[in-house]
């Protein structure tokens, strides 16, 4: 049976949390949502839309003017996280470069989606001569029409009736399942104890409160002002922020994975599990970009009672969680 209530809202709140989580990286300087969010504007148009897209840079590697394509409805899309009409203009002109080269794109209909809630700058750029967009000769392009933002899939979803479109919810619900990192649980969550919010509590306290050496100083230092992000090392490949990694780590859950974190003492891993318990407090935009629609279950293994013989480790966790 399709709830269409329950589907409206968890789309409504997945696509708030993708706001976050590419905001997260922006902030983060970190580009390889961009890359991931093709495939994932181009599941939620087939749904929406019935457009059969594909995706344009696993046909010709790093596609020009466009991300998705399909053939068969004649519609190419370019996907983007900046609303700047700079970012349209270029693409227009990348556009029109190509089909002096090559004609196959004529007839087709151009879409940018917008990864923002609102495309407000982009969709209201006139120009210097009040006409807005050039589009290239062959595209076919509406500016009121053709820029798409979050708003544009949420008003869409809202305007599904639970009869006429029953297939297309029913596939959106099961695309939202798949993506529950995003889209949240779609089965109640199971209710832990007090002491793991006491601990997540007590650790953001630490992020804030005056570090040791400054408790009878003047000088406010905090782990809040003087955190760096630690970097990991290797000698074969680039230095990667660890935030990024958990970031990247969690976005695509379908399996179930164990990240181990370890180093030696005072080296910053509770500074950094300091700064991870204070922003999912505060559910600020680094917060949800790493946890997303997920809980954080914090477990000092001190506080574990641990027999091998009498009591496992699991056996202690699930006590510990109220399980």
């Amino acid at each position: 049976m399709i709830n269409r209530k329950r589907i409206i809202d968890r789309f409504n709140m997945g696509m708030s949390i993708f706001s976050y989580y590419i905001n997260f990286n922006r902030i983060c300087n970190l580009h390889d949502i961009n890359i991931e969010a093709e495939s994932f504007i181009g599941d939620i148009c087939r749904i929406l839309y019935g457009w059969d897209l594909k995706n344009a840079n696993t046909i010709s590697f790093n596609n020009s003017g466009y991300d998705l394509i399909s053939e068969k409805d004649k519609i190419i899309i370019q996907v983007t996280s900046t609303d700047k009409s700079a970012k349209l203009i270029h693409t227009l002109k990348t556009l029109e470069t190509v089909m002096r080269k090559e004609s196959d794109l004529s007839g087709y209909t151009l879409y940018f989606v917008i990864l923002k809630p609102k495309a407000d700058e982009s969709s209201k750029y006139m120009g210097r001569e009040n006409v807005g967009y050039v589009c290239p000769d062959g595209i076919v392009f509406n500016q009121k029409k053709n820029i798409y933002d979050f708003s544009t899939f949420i008003e869409k979803v809202r305007g599904l009736s639970e009869v006429a479109d029953a297939d297309k919810m029913g596939s959106l619900d099961a695309f939202m399942n798949n993506n529950r990192s995003l889209f949240g649980p779609f089965e109640p969550e199971v209710p832990i104890k007090s002491n793991i919010d006491a601990c997540i509590k007590e650790y953001a306290d630490n992020f804030c409160e005056k570090l040791f050496r400054h408790l009878y100083k003047d000088a406010e230092v905090t782990l809040e002002r003087v955190f760096v992000q630690p970097e990991i090392y290797d000698s074969d490949v680039p230095s990667r922020k660890l935030v990024s990694i958990l970031g990247n780590f969690l976005w695509n859950e379908k399996e179930t994975r164990i990240l181990f974190i370890e180093g030696d003492a005072a080296c910053g891993k509770s500074s950094f599990i300091s700064y991870l318990c204070y922003h999912y407090q505060q559910a600020d935009e680094v917060g949800r970009g790493i946890f997303l629609q997920g809980n954080l279950i914090c477990i000092r293994l001190r506080d574990l009672e641990i027999d091998e013989k009498e009591y496992t480790v699991e056996e202690s966790i699930r006590d510990y969680l109220g399980l």
